[in-house]
């Protein structure tokens, strides 16, 4: 998480793979893996500034970040929940 509030992914080789463009003023921001399975980013007063779309109900969930995508499981059921990059 850079301190405009933009959270990047680089490769080994310190490429940009992805991007969440949230580009604002320096400050403090915070990614959050809530409950319901969306990721947010929030701004130091809690204002959501970003979020994956991916709330689907209020329940634990385990998050396996795999090369290409990012993946969520619930029981033995593996469902891929949101691409963040390609």
């Amino acid at each position: 998480m850079q301190s405009d509030g933009n959270l990047v992914i680089y490769s080994d080789n310190n490429i940009v793979i992805w991007t969440s463009n949230t580009n604002r003023q320096d400050g403090d921001y915070f990614l959050l893996l809530q409950r319901d399975r969306n990721v947010v980013i929030y701004d130091n007063a809690n204002n959501a500034i970003w979020a994956t779309g991916t709330n689907v109900g209020n329940a634990a969930v385990d998050v396996i970040p795999h090369r290409n995508s990012t993946a969520a499981t619930t029981g033995t059921a593996q469902n891929k929940v949101k691409e963040l990059y390609p």
